[in-house]
């Protein structure tokens, strides 16, 4: 009964690029890249630093766990950012490439009640993006060469402000499913 009920509560699908805590993470990255005409390298790329957010995770109504009962809004600990790079890919250097992890968890408040259930390691959701630029007749090209995180909630890649790839939520039980490599991040 809980899980159908936070599944309903905290299911959630980001309805454009915009920071509106309508998500659980966000991350986003501008990047400018600029090449000559049929010159098969990238001349010059800028990367600003990579904007992060995260969601409020609603408590509608009272969940009822301890005295006295938990209500309202939380606002979980900022999202924590790793493997960022940017940079010359290739072994001529040809290519501009990028990559994060992004990896968020749950406000100290609701955690207990998600161990209650069963006792979990896994208590960070994570996204991770790998892409690089190459140089085209037209201009820079964008390859997103991996996108992916963790299966619950869902997970969507706007690109120029349109989804480029989106990955569907999984059920809630997935969040005490651990990740092979690392038993702190969900599967």
């Amino acid at each position: 009964m809980f899980a159908a009920a936070t599944d309903k509560e905290f299911s959630e699908s980001a309805s454009g690029p915009a920071e509106d805590t309508g998500y659980r993470l966000f991350s986003s990255q501008t990047i400018k890249v600029g090449c000559f005409p049929n010159d098969p390298s990238l001349r010059a790329g800028f990367a600003e630093p990579i904007d992060t957010d995260v969601g409020t995770e609603p408590a509608r109504g009272k969940i009822i766990w301890n005295n006295p009962p938990i209500e309202g809004r939380f606002t979980p600990p900022p999202l924590r950012l790793s493997g960022e790079y940017f940079g010359r890919l290739g072994s001529g250097g040809e290519q501009l490439g990028f990559s994060w992890v992004g990896l968020g968890r749950p406000h100290a408040t609701l955690e207990p009640i998600f161990n209650s259930i069963c006792p979990r390691t896994s208590t960070y959701i994570w996204h991770t993006i790998f892409g690089a630029f190459r140089a085209r007749p037209n201009g820079p090209e964008l390859e997103v060469r991996d996108f992916s995180g963790s299966r619950f909630p869902s997970h969507k890649l706007f690109v120029n402000e349109t989804v480029h790839k989106s990955i569907p939520q999984g059920f809630l039980a997935r969040l005490w499913d651990a990740h092979p490599s690392d038993p702190k991040r969900v599967a």
